[in-house]
Order: structure tokens, then sequence, then C-alpha cells
């Protein structure tokens, strides 16, 4: 194997008199200590694993951060926080400037992963002066919560961050990643006077869309017999959900880098990839969550294989409905073709779920402004390509944020598309969105006959196991 940065210890340690064999004791030679660096990596990572999971509140943030409001002493309590988040020094804040509020993703991970980073979500506000909050969780939930008992504590904690700002410019610019996302929406079509601007990234709103014979996570659910094996797990798991299921999903997707590519590339770089996979590694295998068999299958149910929440049919315990179409203000999806998790079809199809066309979603006094990045090299869920396609638009943007009204086109690179719908003033800057396009209203045939071996799947699950599983 050629050695893309050489050891000098290994370079010329061989006369060449000695002809092929001397090459390959140099080969020999540089195999040996790449495996010596390589297997210490993985025993920094193991250590880290172990010292990650022994802090109280185990998190990747790259900030101290002071607790606002714990979760735990709400009327409907929940393992969700609100912490503010201190400036590194040098930073000065602008108290009239809206602040930003970063929700994390729930999604099998711990929390941090919008602040991990100098050039992170939070870095970027604070280089604008903006003040930053963030909402994470605990590694267990509390006995109990469910999706509407978060959302509800999510409002009290934009309340409060409302309060703590009135003389801010704005309503709190909230961004959510991930499965955060989805969840900033619901609270969004409940709750639209809390928010200021609101930016999704790598979120999931329309769970069949994708391209066909693609993105295959949206075919599992139904070929995997629908719902019911999320109800065994969590009766397995005594009620609990164990987070490492859902990131093993995730791993599926490509088990060739799961089980060698990743490896590999470590390997071939030992000289200068170590710090980038094991911080990578903090958060990805870091200590996984837990959820309540109860959210679990709300999500399952109700978003991944119901894909109920564009279609408008999920209700709160009140009755009332959650429709994306009463999010008033301004809307901003980051979303990539380098993306397995959630390609740009399911983070952009609710639009076409909802509206015929630009002019019903200028009716509903709506904006919605998607950033697209065109290039198909993927990452890991594409939230560090997210990243890095942010920082220009996130430079451009966060001037222009106290004022969304229009939101002004942000700078193009090599690789990446933006296009605006909505609003009048936007109108020049219309114009069609393939990616939207490209996900049908009606589903092809292939999902009515998954969606029929769902049923059948789910239907001889819980009869085998019982009309219902006693989660307990």
């Amino acid at each position: 194997m050629p050695s893309s940065q050489p050891h000098p210890s290994s370079v010329g340690a061989f006369p060449a008199p000695l002809g092929a064999f001397g090459r390959a004791m140099e080969y020999m030679v540089d195999a040996a200590q790449r495996s010596v660096l390589f297997w210490d990596v993985m025993r920094r990572r193991g250590n880290q694993y172990r010292e990650h999971l022994a802090e109280t509140t185990p998190n990747v943030l790259d900030y101290e951060v002071e607790l606002v409001l714990d979760g735990r002493t709400l009327d409907r309590p929940v393992n969700y926080g609100l912490v503010k988040v201190v400036p590194p020094p040098g930073v000065e804040l602008d108290p009239t400037r809206r602040p930003f509020v970063i929700v994390d993703p729930r999604a099998g991970h711990g929390p941090g992963i919008g602040g991990f980073k100098a050039d992170s979500e939070i870095g970027v506000a604070f280089k604008a002066g903006h003040t930053c909050y963030f909402i994470g969780f605990l590694p267990d939930p509390v006995p109990g919560q469910i999706i509407e008992d978060i959302a509800r504590a999510e409002a009290v904690f934009l309340e409060k961050v409302i309060a703590l700002h009135p003389e801010a410019d704005g309503r709190p610019c909230v961004i959510g990643n991930c499965q955060a996302g989805w969840a900033v929406m619901m609270l969004a079509a409940i709750r639209p006077e809390l928010f200021g601007p609101i930016i999704i990234a790598g979120s999931p709103l329309s769970y069949w869309a994708g391209v066909h014979g693609k993105n295959p996570m949206r075919y599992s659910g139904g070929l995997l017999g629908g719902s019911w094996l999320t109800a065994l797990t969590g009766d397995l798991g005594h009620g609990k959900f164990d987070g490492a299921w859902l990131v093993q999903n995730f791993e599926n997707q490509n088990p060739a880098n799961t089980l060698w590519t990743k490896q590999y590339n470590l390997y071939s770089k030992i000289d200068t990839e170590a710090p980038r996979y094991l911080g990578f590694e903090r958060w990805w295998g870091g200590g996984h969550v837990n959820l309540n068999a109860e959210e679990m299958q709300f999500i399952v149910d109700e978003l991944f294989v119901g894909n109920n929440l564009a279609a408008g049919r999920i209700q709160t315990s009140d009755g009332t409905a959650v429709d994306l179409r009463n999010i008033r203000p301004p809307i901003v999806v980051f979303c990539s073709k380098g993306d397995n998790i959630t390609p740009p079809q399911q983070a952009l199809g609710w639009i076409l779920d909802l509206y015929e066309n630009v002019d019903e979603i200028r009716s509903y006094g709506q904006l919605v402004a998607v950033h697209l990045h065109r290039d198909r090299v993927g990452d890991r869920h594409g939230l560090p390509r997210v990243r890095r396609c942010a920082q220009p638009v996130h430079a451009h943007g966060r001037r222009h944020r106290g004022r969304l009204r229009p939101l002004h086109s942000p700078p193009r690179a090599d690789g990446e598309g933006e296009e605006v719908i909505g609003n009048e003033a936007l109108q020049r800057h219309c114009q069609p969105c393939p990616e939207v396009r490209s996900s049908p209203r009606k589903r092809g045939p292939s999902f009515s006959w998954i969606a029929a071996f769902a049923g059948m799947g789910e239907a001889t699950g819980y009869a085998i196991l019982g009309t219902r599983i006693r989660v307990a």
C-alpha cells in the first residue's frame, strides 16, 4: 500500500540494491507503524467513550453553558432543558438582536451537534452578536413523558427566552437539526406566535418521498412488517427504546462505510485524521440515549410509517390539529444530496403535500427558502455538509434576519443551489425546484404494495404477540 504521507523513519530505510525486497520491507514497516497508530486511536476512542458516559450530562458542546430552565420541574416533566450558551472571550453580544435557540436532535445520539465546533450554528450566531440558547436533553426520559409533553416544554422554553429579551428586535430564530426539525415545525404549527425565523437542517417532513430505487430506509418500515417491531423492542426494553437501534438503522444505510471505509480512511490518513475521527465518534457513538416506548411508537406510527405530519392528520390531546400551513414565520430549509438519511425529497416534499403552487403559499402569507447543496458525495446524515454550505448563508442572512421580508438571496458557490418560494417581493426569484417536483403527490405503485405488506405484517405480529403488546 503506497503511503500518502510516508513516515521519515521508513523512507529510504532500505538501500536500492535490495530491489523489490527492499520495497516490500518498506511497505511492511509502514503498515506496522500505521497499525500501531490505528489501534492507539481505537484505544483512545474506548477511553473517550467511558469518560463520556461518566459525565452527569453527556454532551459534545464546545461551549460553557448556564442552566435557565430544567424540564423536569415543569407541570408535565420531561428530560429536556434550556441553557444559555456562554460566549467565548472576545465575543460581544448585541442585546437588541433577536436571540437564537438551537434545538438538538434526539435521534439516538447524545446532545451537542449544533455547537460542537467553533464554526457551528452557535459559533456563527455568536460572530453576528446574537445571544444563543440551547435546548438539549438527558440520556434517560422522564417516566411517562410523550412527544406532546416535549412540545409543551419547548413552548415554555421559548416563552422564557422571549421574556429574557424584551428589547430584542424580533422573536427568537429557532434552529432544528434532523429530528428536532420536525419537532420545531410541529410546535410552530400550534404556537406560531413564539417564533421568529425557523431554520430546519436535514429534517425529514415528507417520509415516503424519495427517488425510485434509492433511499431504502423509507421502505424498511413496510418491508419489516410495519410498527409492531417497534412495540416489541420497547416491550423488551421494559418500556424504553434504546437509541442505539436508531443509530444502527442509520449505519445499515451503508454497511460498507460502517464496516470498512470509515476505518480505512483513518488508517490511510493516520497522521492527520485522528482528531476528526475521535471528534465525530464522540457524538456518533459516544453514548446513545433512550426514549420512552410511547415516544418511539408515536414517531413510527404518526411520522415514518404513517406519514401523517404533512397530511395534517396529527392532533394534540386537546384536539388541536397540527397543520403546517398555520406557520407564519419564514422557514429556511437546508438539505443536501449528500445526505443519505434525509434526502432532499424528504426534506422538501412536504411543500408539494401542502400546496398546489407558489400562489397558494403566498395566499397563506408564508415564506419558504430552500438551500440545496448539490454535491452527491455523502456525509453521515449530511450534518457536516449542511454546516459547510450553511456558513456563507448564515454570514449573509444573519444581517437580514431581523427584517426577513424579503429574505435576500444568499451568495452561491459551486455545487450549491438555492430556491426561494413565497412572498410577493420575491416573485422574481421564484423558480421551479426540481428536487421538490420529483416528489409526486401520489406515490407510485411500489408504496401501495409496501403499505399492504406493512398492514399484513402488523396484523400478523400483533396476533402472535397479543392484540396489544404491553409496554411496562
